[in-house]
């Protein structure tokens, strides 16, 4: 089965109506930055994404994770724990985060990262265009396929699960 998106996925995209209204749902919750990426075959295929501007941006305002301040290479990789919300419910698993050693000091690398178990995960992405929305608090991590999650209670549940003690 087709997604529908293979023509989009060279660049960004702008959202679908239907992923606006999951983005806008996503942040009535307080006190959380969002960010989105559009997964292509090549990220799917090489497990790396590449973290665009506005998740470097929306990991260091909340202190989540501050890759100006990291070293190139994956001796230097971080790895932290992610939810994945997608139309099979919530799931926990790992996220990497790191610089390549794609450029020479004093330039750094390209800021990347890789959700553990994707494919797993988001298994209706095969060959990528799929935006996905990080949101995120600083402390707790949520990855969620703006096109396939419902807005539903039981979804909104699953944030109040993740996110309603991060302040303790």
């Amino acid at each position: 089965m087709s997604s529908g998106f293979q023509k989009h996925h060279k660049s960004q995209r702008e959202l679908f109506d239907n992923e606006s209204e999951v983005l806008q749902w996503i942040s009535a919750y307080p006190n959380l930055s969002t960010s989105q990426f559009q997964i292509t075959e090549s990220g799917l295929d090489k497990g790396l994404i590449d973290a665009n501007r506005s998740i470097v941006e929306s990991f260091k305002s909340t202190g989540f994770h501050d890759f100006d301040l990291q070293e190139q290479g994956q001796e230097y990789k971080r790895v932290l724990p992610i939810y994945v919300l997608s139309s099979h419910g919530l799931a926990e698993t790992k996220i990497s985060l790191y610089r390549s050693t794609n450029r020479q000091p004093p330039r750094l690398g390209d800021p990347r990262f890789w959700i553990y178990k994707f494919k797993t995960y988001f298994p209706e992405i095969w060959r990528g265009g799929e935006m996905i929305c990080l949101a995120q608090d600083g402390k707790h991590c949520l990855a969620v396929n703006l096109y396939t999650v419902e807005t539903t209670e039981e979804n909104w549940d699953c944030l109040v699960k993740i996110f309603a003690n991060s302040n303790d």
